[in-house]
């Protein structure tokens, strides 16, 4: 019994070896053909992020014994505008070592222009080297996914909270304009003013006051408003700063900040 047991036990050892021998094979025998490739395939990044992404290419072939040059192309955005490149089109692999990187970083703005696809393709690999096993690991992509609301004049209508600094907190009534990308403000406590009314920049998120009369003083003088501000097309708060003068002499009346709140 002992000595089947014995047996039974040298062929499970003598096995497990050959299995191991047989990985081993596997795992560090590799014929080529030698290429250059990136490491990932893809990345997605807020628009916002403040991060920097790196993206990593790898020789798969022997130790290099000189430098090996990678050349890539970006296409669907623009570097400066959409994105931050950090480094060069042209990526140096050492030699004695297999990989280079690159970092890429989003540029925010503030406008609803849609995500934006950037792709990095290997375009050409020095010694000999082929960039890509086919189109395996030739191209990366990196999206940047737009963080801003497209502008609805529609988004802006309704009862707002304005909060004034030294003043409690007032309701205000917002409707469209005649004008395109135009607000009238309504139902203003101080000056007795009836109305304003804000244009509105989707280019820029930004608003403009332009200069308008909305009432008159105690003594019968004619004031007029004047400002700008900013606004956020997601949540339909914004803020904008006025100046109320009188026209006769440009004495200033107010001159604050505004936030209005949805309610």
């Amino acid at each position: 019994m002992k000595k089947i047991f014995y047996k039974l036990a040298s062929i499970a050892l003598f096995s497990s070896a050959l299995f191991m021998v047989s990985c081993e094979e596997e795992l560090t025998v590799f014929e080529g053909p030698f290429h250059a490739r990136f490491s990932g395939s893809a990345t997605s990044v807020n628009e916002n992020a403040t991060t920097e992404t790196t993206i990593q290419v790898h020789y798969a072939g022997p130790k290099p014994t000189e430098a090996i040059t990678v050349d890539f192309s970006v296409s669907g955005g623009t570097a400066g505008t959409d994105f931050n490149l950090i480094g060069s089109q042209s990526l140096t692999i050492p030699a004695g070592d297999f990989f280079a990187s690159f970092k890429v970083s989003p540029i925010n703005n503030v406008v609803a222009s849609g995500n934006k696809v950037i792709t990095f393709e290997i375009t050409s690999v020095s010694g000999g080297v082929t960039a890509g096993l086919g189109l395996v690991g030739k191209k990366y992509t990196y999206t940047i996914v737009d963080d801003d609301c497209p502008f609805e004049v529609e988004n802006f209508v309704g009862v707002y909270d304005c909060d004034e600094p030294g003043y409690a907190v007032y309701d205000v009534e917002l409707a469209a304009g005649t004008e395109p990308n135009t607000i009238v403000v309504s139902n203003f406590w101080d000056y007795s003013v009836a109305s304003i009314y804000i244009v509105f920049d989707p280019n820029s998120n930004t608003i403009t006051v332009p200069d308008q009369p909305i009432g008159l003083t105690s003594s019968g003088s004619p004031l007029h408003a004047v400002g700008s501000g900013t606004y956020t097309a997601c949540d339909g708060n914004f803020t904008y700063d006025y100046v109320i003068y009188r026209l006769s002499d440009d004495t200033v009346f107010d001159d604050n900040t505004h936030t209005y709140t949805r309610q």
